[in-house]
């Protein structure tokens, strides 16, 4: 993408890449980050980033809502300084913040094998001696997620008394796992004699993995202790991928990858081949989303990779590797999401957060572009930890809002020969300020008007229009912010909740209202006679 493409998408909407914390720079409270590691979001705008400082001492580094990022956590605030257990997981919920350390401190001298708390409180001791079934050995607390308000669920490695290794899912606050080897599994036969790729489900609602079982063989798909089924049939090695494609189709010959979300989607990343294992599809509820071989944005994904995040609401974002098949060389990362990539090497990134891009910073080439830390909140901002190129090399965390909305009914034909669609970015909090519009694929240079309201509706052609209103009720009129499409044929618009021009004046969208958006246009005809259209319109929820 071009600088002046670049410029031209951020003046209409469409957002760039924007470093929210480098590294060699100062924090909030002027100590200097060296490292950043890992990344995790909350529903509310609020993201907790462990950053090693200067000093090499980790910080948890962020906020719990859309405010300024500080220090929520210090690793000198559990252990002294030099060797020992270090942090491991962290989870942001709406007022608190939950973290595993994998050894013990002078608080939990009795948590050998590792401890998790919330705010300082203790809420699981881990020893040898807890794991089931007694005289295993723990190996480590691989992931935590929890809700907004308490609660969720935790991963663990260990060794049984058989030293044969084993995970287990644990349910905070339960009496027994909510996962573990011999269990029986809802909608199939037989127990669990494996657990594999556990996916905690966002928000800390559930979680996915595969697992095989020890009558009936084989693996099967796991959400919350039930077999996944699509279109009526279990999720399994073997299976075929597409059931309603042909019946020599391709087929599953492992299973990785399980998530789910509170919507009830559900995703699958698997192997399709015997002789290539990296060979991987992604199902998203029973549809083929990617697999290698795909062409996508003019690039050719040459392997789907495990780890992919997901909301409670359905968003999901992957991680995939690409290569330009032009040169077939250049093997990189890119971040796939409806259809799209994101963050793709060389892409020109706002360094100093100051809303345009700078052309001296980008994503740096190859396969170091993007590391497998990253995160999707229920607002489609997406957070990364990556690397890039520039007067230095910088590893560096970024954020990008990610297009959204749900179209409410469709657009006619401009006079380009096809309809326009609109897209959201941003925050859908009643007090952000930061959410855009933007209509694309207009003819260039026409005026527009945005209109919203809160009812949808359906009117053909109003006064002669060549599109229909697709709002209904009370309709407000962006008056203050018409405008002409550039020269790519977009049109934004800035979006305050608090503050939605009405017949009556201007009002403040309340959390759990949908709102609908449309663009009114002017345009000409077929024949040349001027006229107006509409675009889409685009239904949002505010929260």
């Amino acid at each position: 993408m071009t600088l002046a493409t670049l410029l031209l998408a951020a003046a209409q909407g469409a957002p760039v890449p924007t470093v929210k914390l480098a590294t060699g720079v100062p924090l909030s409270n002027g100590e200097t980050s060296h490292f950043i590691r890992t990344v995790t979001t909350n529903r509310l705008g609020g993201f907790a980033a462990v950053v090693m400082l200067s000093n090499f001492e980790e910080v948890v580094w962020g906020s719990f809502d859309t405010g300024a990022p500080t220090i929520l956590l210090r690793e000198s605030d559990l252990v002294p300084p030099g060797p020992g257990p270090g942090l491991r997981e962290v989870a942001l919920g709406a007022d608190a913040l939950t973290y595993s350390m994998n050894g013990a401190t002078a608080a939990h001298p009795t948590c050998t094998s590792g401890f998790i708390e919330r705010d300082g409180t203790l809420l699981q001791c881990v020893q040898a001696s807890s794991i089931p079934p007694p005289g295993g050995q723990f190996v480590t607390i691989r992931q935590i997620q929890v809700p907004d308000f308490g609660g969720g669920f935790y991963e663990y490695d260990y060794y049984d008394a058989q030293s044969y290794f084993r995970r287990i899912i644990i349910r905070e606050g339960a009496s027994a796992p909510a996962l573990h080897v011999g269990d029986s599994i809802g909608g199939s036969t037989g127990t669990v004699e494996h657990i594999d790729y556990v996916r905690l489900s966002p928000r800390g609602m559930g979680y996915g993995c595969t697992v095989t079982l020890d009558i009936g063989g084989g693996e099967r798909a796991l959400i919350n202790g039930q077999v996944v089924q699509n279109q009526g049939v279990d999720v399994q090695r073997g299976m075929l991928i597409d059931p309603s494609g042909p019946p020599n189709g391709p087929t599953w010959f492992r299973l990785q990858t399980v998530a789910s979300a509170a919507s009830g989607d559900w995703w699958v990343v698997g192997a399709d081949s015997p002789t290539a294992p990296s060979r991987r599809t992604l199902v998203g509820s029973g549809e083929v989303l990617i697999k290698q071989g795909d062409i996508v944005d003019g690039y050719r994904v040459t392997e789907v990779l495990l780890d992919f995040a997901t909301t409670e609401d359905g968003g999901m974002v992957a991680r995939v590797k690409i290569d330009d098949p032009s040169t077939q060389i250049g093997i990189s990362y890119a971040i796939w999401y409806r259809h799209h990539l994101y963050l793709l090497p060389r892409d020109v990134v706002d360094f100093d957060g100051d809303g345009n891009p700078d052309p001296q910073w980008t994503l740096h080439p190859y396969s170091g572009n993007l590391t497998d830390e990253y995160d999707l909140d229920e607002d489609r901002i997406l957070r990364a930890v990556a690397n890039l190129d520039g007067p230095s090399f910088n590893r560096v965390l970024l954020e990008l809002p990610l297009p959204k909305g749900e179209s409410i009914c469709p657009g006619e034909p401009n006079s380009n020969g096809t309809p326009s669609s609109v897209v959201a970015y941003g925050r859908q909090l009643v007090h952000s300020t930061d959410l855009r519009l933007a209509a694309e694929g207009l003819p260039p240079g026409v005026i527009g008007m945005w209109v919203n309201s809160r009812d949808a509706g359906f009117t053909p052609n109003p006064a002669g229009s060549e599109g229909n209103l697709c709002l209904g009720g009370a309709i407000g009129r962006h008056t203050g912010q018409i405008g002409a499409a550039d020269l790519v044929g977009q049109l934004g618009l800035s979006v305050n909740l608090s503050a939605l021009p009405q017949p009556s004046g201007l009002v403040a969208a309340q959390p759990g209202e949908t709102w609908n958006f449309q663009l009114w246009h002017r345009d000409t005809t077929g024949q040349g006679v001027a006229t107006s259209n509409f675009s889409p319109a685009i239904a949002l929820l505010a929260r």
